[in-house]
């Protein structure tokens, strides 16, 4: 009992180590995307060196953009939102339009047939990867989080 309040949380010494292997593993993920991104982004000024701010194009971004950058982008995107608040997200989303349908335009109102008519769902984490299929290396980071 009393290695359990030394970990905190109630967690067993077991659990607690876990967490902290998960915890190492998402700050080693974090170090690679900010080695990839400042690579990416000085390469980028080389070819640019008249640009005061760092703004690549989508089709750059997709072209450029290394497997550890995107990779640390989308875990932060299921680990910080459930999937129902991404679907409310997307529902309502902070741009101030409408989201974006097969049914309707952004300028309209929902309709019925649209996947966000209905006031509850969710958006799981595989549709969550599909927003990097144009991305390096997708299918096989795809492939193994289907396996899950």
């Amino acid at each position: 009992m009393a290695r359990r309040q030394e970990t905190g949380g109630g967690l067993s010494t077991a659990e607690y180590l876990e967490r902290q292997e998960v915890r190492m593993h998402l700050r080693n993920l974090q170090e690679m995307h900010n080695n990839a991104y400042k690579q990416r982004k000085d390469k980028w000024f080389e070819k640019n060196p008249e640009q005061q701010y760092f703004s690549p194009t989508l089709e750059e971004t997709r072209k450029d953009c290394r497997l550890e950058e995107w990779l640390w982008y989308f875990v932060s995107r299921i680990f910080d939102r459930t999937p129902q608040q991404r679907f409310q997200d997307e529902r309502h989303p902070s741009y101030g339009w409408n989201h974006k349908s097969n049914v309707h335009s952004i300028e309209e109102p929902c309709k019925e047939g649209c996947r966000f008519w209905n006031k509850e769902g969710r958006i799981e984490d595989i549709e969550v990867l599909e927003d990097y299929k144009d991305y390096n290396r997708y299918q096989e980071v795809f492939n193994v989080w289907s396996e899950q």
